[in-house]
């Protein structure tokens, strides 16, 4: 619960003291692992730095509840608040190298049907 609270929070000093002193933190169940990421989305660049620092792969991860991946989540998040710290998440994720033709399944598609903005459309088209 405390490491979903410090991602949430944005406490990133917290956050990196958790999951080194507990890595298995971050190798749990996919339940787990989804209310991590959903903390660390709302949390921001600071605390996905510090996860891709520790799993990479992270930023690819295909939720299972939401059926989506995390850019899909960002978005998803960047609607409901239009917060630029969202489209900044969004814009660290894909210069990190996010996978944005998720096998076939091109990732500006799906932007588009969620109705994405032009800024975001834009950013997408960038990296992909």
């Amino acid at each position: 619960f405390l490491v979903k609270e410090a991602a949430y929070s944005c406490n990133a000093a917290l956050f990196r003291y958790l999951v080194t002193e507990y890595p298995t933190l971050l190798t749990g169940s996919n339940r787990n692992i989804e209310g991590i990421l959903s903390g660390a989305i709302a949390g921001g660049v600071p605390i996905w730095k510090i996860i891709l620092e520790k799993e990479p792969s992270w930023k690819d991860y295909e939720f299972s509840e939401y059926h989506g991946c995390v850019l899909e989540k960002v978005l998803w998040m960047e609607q409901r608040t239009e917060g630029s710290a969202e489209r900044d998440l969004l814009q660290f994720l894909l210069e990190e190298g996010a996978d944005t033709d998720r096998e076939g399944d091109p990732i500006l598609e799906t932007f588009r049907c969620m109705g994405a903005s032009k800024e975001i459309m834009d950013l997408v088209r960038k990296y992909s």
